[in-house]
């Protein structure tokens, strides 16, 4: 039903609906994120994504928000929510799903060792570190609902 009303708002230039939508979207997404997924949840997620790349327009210049909010829970939950392919499908049907999903894996996600033994992981422009002493800024935990989230550009 967010995604409805974010149209919905978007359409009407509601700002302040779509906004509510959209932080509504994420709060059921990190609802989603801790559970294990059955078929069903993955068909109500792919369904998600379809009506959003249906619904919601290409930006110039920058990502649309539903579109992002999708795209980026999808980046994170990949390999739970592919085990039946289902998201390769959409890649195929949707090809601005494709280029946006491409486009967030590469840029946020990043491996790279760093002296000493400590791994720096990028993760939705959120630094994540694995293994030996971690800094006092490390974010040692990544829910959706965490003020951590940066939808702003990617870890550099």
């Amino acid at each position: 039903m967010h995604p409805k009303v974010y149209v919905l708002a978007s359409y009407w230039v509601i700002e302040k609906l779509s906004e509510l939508a959209l932080d509504r979207l994420l709060c059921t997404l990190q609802a989603f994120q801790d559970t294990e997924y059955d078929p069903q949840q993955v068909q109500y997620i792919v369904e998600l994504i379809s009506y959003v790349y249906e619904n919601t327009c290409f930006r110039f210049g920058e990502q649309e928000p539903m579109r992002r909010a999708v795209t980026r829970f999808t980046a994170l939950e990949l390999t739970r929510l592919n085990t039946r392919r289902d998201i390769s499908k959409l890649m195929g049907n949707y090809g601005d799903f494709a280029c946006d999903l491409l486009s967030d894996l590469t840029r946020n996600v990043k491996l790279a060792e760093v002296g000493g033994g400590i791994q720096h992981k990028y993760l939705a422009g959120i630094e994540i570190h694995t293994g030996g002493p971690q800094p006092s800024n490390c974010v040692q935990e990544y829910q959706w609902g965490s003020p951590n989230i940066n939808f702003g550009t990617g870890a550099e």
